[in-house]
């Protein structure tokens, strides 16, 4: 059953009696989505015994933006069991409860981020990349022309949020965010958010407050790479750091290949966990971006994917353009749901596959991120 508005309060001891977490940490914390006014009660899916809720999963609606396309992508979280009615399967009956109603309700695809082995039996799997950027003073001094800059924080003027959403909705790969969701984000406890401006142009950082402990990463930043520079190496100055780690979307852009240039070093490591709700809508989703890519490599032939024990196969056909078929296919490559994210989503080399087809190592992976602060 879902949740109702009447059982916010019981959900939020529930939840923080789960966690052993403070009182109301949830809606201060993830305020777009966890407060009174924000839940979406209908995607909160508890179970109850003796009329008290005694276990919850909760689906979170994101949209992936890449490009010109977005992808429907259901968030898990919250996923919890009172200690004393752990062992009973209510999380297992949830999340098959949630995964249906995900495919019903018309998402491509799941994430989640928790225990490999706990969730690898629903069928989500480790893939996605992320890029871990790392700055000090010395690789900016060496690496791009700093500058001074006016540094403000959020609160300090009217019309900075408008900045920030500016430049985060023009970000080609990025989550989706409504109006309402960015003031309430960048207005979460301990959450400082900084704006520079050089000639006109802007950038962000945030990150959470570093005291008692030293500033280690930033939650997120944007904007123009130059003014970035110079407002990051204002933070290292300002808050006493000699690094910093910027987590960011392992693809294509000006503002990634730029930060790459200015690093210390980086390293790429997975996103979450990943299910396929949908195999057919996750490539129809993507056919855009997969017709692209065969179309400036110069890619024709096709490629039959299936996912063993369903009745889910689809072929792709790259010849004038990209068509998706389904009637009298011979499969030709059949994985498990686990290999099929791993091929999507991670990296074909993570797949053994008996006769793999060199398309698959030249459309894959597909482009996926979701940032520190859009996390569920």
């Amino acid at each position: 059953m879902h949740l109702k508005k009447e059982e916010f309060e019981e959900m939020m001891l529930f939840l923080e009696k789960s966690y052993d977490h403070p009182h109301y940490l949830f809606p201060q914390y993830y305020p777009h989505v966890w407060r009174k006014d924000t839940i979406q009660y209908k995607n909160r899916i508890i179970a109850k015994e003796r009329n008290k809720i005694v276990s919850h999963v909760g689906i979170f609606p994101l949209t992936v933006v890449v490009e010109n396309i977005q992808i429907k992508m259901g968030g898990i979280g919250g996923v919890a069991t009172l200690p004393e009615f752990r062992g009973r399967g209510h999380m297992t009956r949830l999340m098959d409860y949630c995964i249906q109603k995900m495919r019903e309700d018309g998402y491509s695809i799941s994430t989640l981020w928790g225990n490999r082995e706990r969730y690898g039996n629903f069928g989500y799997e480790v893939a996605g990349e992320e890029v871990i950027f790392k700055f000090n003073k010395r690789s900016l001094k060496r690496n791009v022309e700093l500058f001074p800059v006016n540094v403000t924080r959020l609160e300090e003027k009217k019309g900075l949020i408008e900045k920030i959403i500016f430049i985060h909705k023009n970000e080609p790969l990025h989550i989706k965010r409504k109006e309402r969701d960015y003031a309430l984000i960048f207005a979460k406890p301990n959450l400082i958010t900084l704006l520079a401006e050089k000639k006109g142009k802007f950038a962000y950082v945030s990150f959470y407050s570093p005291y008692p402990s030293p500033l280690k990463t930033l939650a997120e930043c944007g904007g123009n790479p130059r003014v970035l520079f110079s407002l990051i190496y204002a933070v290292l100055e300002r808050w006493k750091t000699e690094s910093v780690e910027i987590p960011f979307s392992c693809y294509p852009t000006e503002m990634f290949f730029s930060l790459l240039e200015a690093s210390s070093s980086w390293y790429i490591r997975p996103l979450g966990l990943i299910k396929i709700l949908n195999l057919r809508e996750t490539i129809n989703s993507y056919s855009s971006i997969i017709e692209k890519r065969a179309q400036k490599l110069g890619l024709k032939g096709t490629l039959t994917l299936g996912i063993k024990g369903k009745k889910e196969k689809i072929m792709v056909c790259l010849n004038s353009g990209l068509s998706l078929k389904e009637e009298n296919l011979k499969e030709e490559i059949s994985l498990s749901e686990r290999e099929m994210v791993r091929l999507l989503f991670a990296s074909p080399c993570l797949v053994d596959i008996e006769r793999p087809s060199s398309l698959l190592y030249l459309l894959f992976p597909l482009p996926l991120y979701v940032g520190p602060l859009d996390c569920v």
